[in-house]
């Protein structure tokens, strides 16, 4: 069964086998399973340690069977993330400002021998968009090169770099998952690249910047605007615009990028517009938007509210204790951990783990330490903003038709709009001058 699996991971990621499955005394007779990940998968395969990680389909088998509403359990062996707490605590930033995935921990035994404490993020597939769109048919891809790690490693990047309009040139960066949608992307990304004042016609661009503004914030470094460019999800809504959705963020406050810029101080002081100065212009997603002043505004004020409600609060602090009560004993019994006591101690320091050669872990609140003292120093937080006091409006849960009256105190402003939407997840606003 095992070796099946294996073998499929190199041949065919997509192919299943069926097993039993049990949480907590709930038994379901059929489910699909097969290996996921990429060098999660490929490293510990390659030194024999059986914590790979899983992608279970709960319904290929047995129709509209689910585990708590969720067709599927996707789960992460967190082997760049000693705390195991890296991805559960940024998803929680994410959703502060954006649909983002839930995650939690699953203890899992395999044929009744404990297995070890993993990660499991919610799928972003149909379901997913359903909740936060209420559709599921639209134009959705998976933005990641295809290659496999320790397999092939030529591909180019999903940058949203303009190729052409031959959807061969895009195969190698990019997932499609729906029936269609080539030509949807490639038009929404000539239009990022060549004709810019028309780009919110088909991207949702206040969510991009939330998505970049969140990504520097955390320093999610596996990601758009720093280290690398990949996990992130495109699905286009029914007003034609493309929503970014993030994924794998577990190399959130740095993880094991480290020593990626020569010195972990040039991650720490990261450019929240560029990343690493200087810059060049081959990220259009960042170069392209925040070379229209409007969008660098909204940018920053994004940002400014990330750093006043996040990172100078006890939001990540406290989100990352209650983890650790959660699941310290878990991970303590865990046979197959691959960091010991990493658990603990990478949450307030750097890990150090030698496997043939020193790797280095960034810690969770030692990172944020670096970089909330940065981005506090930051121009941007100096900048004039206005200022928006007693704002209310006259019928607080107003039904179709009621004439609804919003009112604000707001200074050092000449002119302002009040965005609305009747989206229960925040996007396609119309917008009204007060």
């Amino acid at each position: 069964y095992n070796e099946f699996l294996i073998q499929s991971w190199f041949d065919n990621t997509k192919l299943r086998k069926p097993a039993s499955f049990n949480m907590d005394g709930v038994y379901f007779d059929s489910v699909a399973v097969r290996y996921k990940g990429n060098s999660t998968f490929y490293i510990p395969w390659s030194v024999n340690n059986p914590k790979l990680p899983f992608n279970i389909d709960m319904n290929q088998y047995v129709s509209s069977q689910n585990v708590l509403g969720y067709e599927k359990i996707k789960l992460a062996n967190s082997l760049f993330d000693p705390t195991m707490r890296k991805e559960i605590t940024g998803f929680s930033v994410y959703r502060e400002y954006m649909p983002a995935p839930q995650a939690n921990f699953i203890n899992l035994t395999i044929n009744e021998e404990l297995n070890g404490l993993y990660v499991n993020t919610e799928s972003i597939n149909l379901d997913f968009m359903d909740k936060h769109f209420n559709e599921n048919d639209g134009v959705f891809f998976k933005c990641e090169s295809q290659d496999l790690f320790g397999v092939e490693s030529n591909s180019l990047v999903s940058s949203l770099d303009y190729r052409g309009v031959d959807s061969l040139e895009y195969y190698e960066s990019y997932e499609l998952k729906s029936d269609y949608g080539w030509s949807e992307l490639i038009e929404m990304i000539y239009t990022l690249n060549n004709d810019i004042e028309n780009i919110e016609k088909y991207l949702n661009v206040d969510r991009v910047l939330w998505y970049l503004a969140v990504n520097t914030a955390i320093l999610n470094a596996d990601t758009y605007n720093l280290v690398n460019i990949r996990n992130y999800y495109m699905y286009q809504t029914q007003n034609g615009q493309f929503q970014i959705i993030p994924w794998d963020v577990s190399e959130s406050f740095i993880g094991a990028l480290f020593w990626w810029w020569g010195d972990p101080e040039n991650l720490y002081e990261a450019s929240p517009y560029y990343g690493y100065d200087p810059y060049v212009s081959d990220r259009p997603l960042m170069y392209s938007l925040l070379s229209v002043d409007r969008y660098k505004d909204t940018y920053d004020a994004h940002l400014r509210t990330l750093i006043n409600q996040i990172l100078n609060t006890s939001f990540i602090s406290n989100q990352v204790n209650t983890l650790g009560e959660l699941a310290n004993n878990y991970a303590q019994l865990d046979p197959n951990t691959f960091f010991g006591d990493g658990f603990e101690s990478n949450v307030n320091e750097d890990y150090w783990f030698f496997n043939g050669q020193w790797n280095t872990f960034g810690g969770i609140l030692n990172t944020l330490e670096q970089r909330v003292e940065f981005l506090n120093n930051h121009p941007l937080m100096n900048a004039s903003i206005p200022v928006i006091e007693n704002v209310s409006q006259n019928i607080q849960f107003p039904n179709e038709g009621d004439q609804v009256i919003v009112t604000a105190n707001i200074n050092n402003v000449e002119e302002v709009e009040l965005m609305i939407t009747t989206q229960s997840d925040h996007f396609n606003f119309q917008s009204y001058t007060m």
